[in-house]
């Protein structure tokens, strides 16, 4: 069977416009194969938690836990946690920080974390803002207790209860 040239143009048409928008949900950090979404928690105890273990939300079943790891991540025994969700919000941030700074060096059990918040970016886009961020930030211990997290900020919000990103 032989293809006229209208119809091998028009496949490879619809080809490329195919790939273009493969390729520009990849980079947009999507998988458009993909419809599932990953989700990881910390948590102090997890006692009676176990795989396939049924997951919850206002009693609604969302999943199933998938995997339990522990994590060394978190050093202090008590770990203060500040989460920027906006570039603006650094100056508070840098107050906080400088704020708990004497608090957190004269007491060995506590540690303190900057957490801020982008939204799910693909591997090129977190690498350069990574190295921007590294770059930017001068001291080496202010960029051990950085902790980047690329992530669906409105569900992360909407986790914890944080209405909006105002500071």
């Amino acid at each position: 069977m032989k293809l006229s040239k209208e119809i091998k143009t028009a496949i490879l048409v619809l080809s490329g416009i195919l790939l273009f928008i493969f390729i520009f949900y990849y980079l947009k950090g999507e998988n458009i194969l993909d419809n599932s979404k990953k989700i990881s928690a910390i948590y102090d105890n997890v006692e009676g938690l176990a795989p396939s273990a049924a997951v919850t939300i206002n009693g609604h079943k969302i999943g199933k836990v998938q995997s339990i790891h522990f994590t060394n991540d978190l050093s202090g025994k008590l770990n203060i946690v500040i989460v920027a969700f906006k570039r603006n919000q650094q100056e508070d941030v840098n107050t906080w920080i400088e704020a708990l700074g004497g608090f957190v060096k004269a007491n060995s059990d506590i540690e303190l974390y900057e957490l801020p918040t982008l939204k799910n970016f693909n591997m090129l886009m977190r690498l350069n803002i990574n190295n921007g961020m590294r770059y930017g930030i001068a001291s080496k211990e202010s960029r051990e207790q950085t902790i980047t997290l690329y992530l669906d900020k409105g569900s992360f919000k909407s986790r914890l209860l944080i209405p909006n990103e105002k500071g």
